[in-house]
């Protein structure tokens, strides 16, 4: 049976597609197919014989240093600290977080990407206050897995950092993993990905986006998603020449002053400076 070695646990619209194509990039680490697998949050009743079904067998498992998969989503899943530990070969955590403001915004963009909201960011905080503001507070779900793992377990990588010093990511993933550092290529480390836009047929976006989710049930049919999403096909088709409604300096104020205290919890969490983040961002 092969299992992951390290696990990519969070955070969505941090980066995690950024740091889930570098790492494919390396040919020593073997990534699922599938980015995202919710095993651990959705599926862990189906036992591991289903999980394995994602990474390669023992054979051809042997020729990587490094075996893992990234779901964003683990990082809020109360449950999945217990059911990881459970899992003798997951040594090594994998985390990418933003300024919550920004991610927040970013989310914003991904609903209207998908065609699951039409209107302004301040409308939709009413909507979906915990999948965009609930979901920057990162010490909350990192102390609950320093609760079941050493904190020595884990490579903690500020995005707004880790993606404009990419030279310096490589290297820390190299040291952490296990990896000659120089083998990653050069080119997984440029660009933007996941661009959010406005859909030019909402209902459209709505059918493709449950498509994709049904199509990534079924770990055989993967890489399709996988494909669509390197090729970005759906910007090429859907996107329109739109500008996503901008946040309003009050809001932003207003989430900058109500994330405070939580940056100077997380700060104290991971015993290192934020300042990136109390600086006013475009998102």
């Amino acid at each position: 049976m092969t299992l992951p070695n390290f696990l990519g646990i969070g955070a969505p619209r941090s980066g995690s597609t950024w740091l889930y194509n570098l790492l494919r990039s390396h040919p020593d680490v073997y990534m699922s197919q599938r980015k995202e697998i919710y095993f651990f949050r959705n599926s862990f009743h189906k036992g591991l014989s289903e999980y394995e079904k994602f990474f390669p067998g023992e054979e051809v498992a042997q020729k990587y240093v490094a075996i893992g998969e990234f779901t964003p989503y683990y990082l809020y899943c109360n449950e999945c600290p217990a059911r990881i530990a459970q899992v003798p070969s997951i040594k090594k955590f994998l985390v990418i977080l933003r300024n919550p403001v920004d991610r927040a915004f970013s989310q914003f963009g991904v609903l209207l990407k998908a065609g699951e909201f039409q209107g302004t960011f301040e409308d939709c905080l009413a909507v979906f206050w915990e999948r965009l503001i609930e979901h920057g507070y990162y010490s909350r779900p990192l102390k609950e897995y320093f609760r079941h793992f050493d904190r020595e377990q884990f490579l903690i990588l500020i995005m707004e950092e880790a993606v404009n010093n990419a030279a310096h990511t490589k290297q820390q993933l190299g040291l952490f993993l296990g990896l000659n550092a120089a083998k990653f290529a050069d080119a997984a480390s440029k660009g933007k990905i996941n661009k959010s836009y406005l859909p030019r047929y909402p209902t459209l976006s709505r059918c493709l986006e449950k498509s994709r989710r049904q199509l990534n049930r079924r770990p055989y049919l993967a890489w399709v998603v996988t494909a669509a999403r390197n090729l970005r096909i759906d910007q090429l088709v859907l996107a329109s020449d739109k500008s996503l409604p901008a946040m309003k300096p009050a809001t932003r104020h207003y989430l900058e002053q109500l994330y405070h205290s939580e940056i100077l919890a997380l700060e104290s969490l991971l015993g290192r400076e934020l300042s990136c983040w109390r600086q006013k961002r475009a998102s």
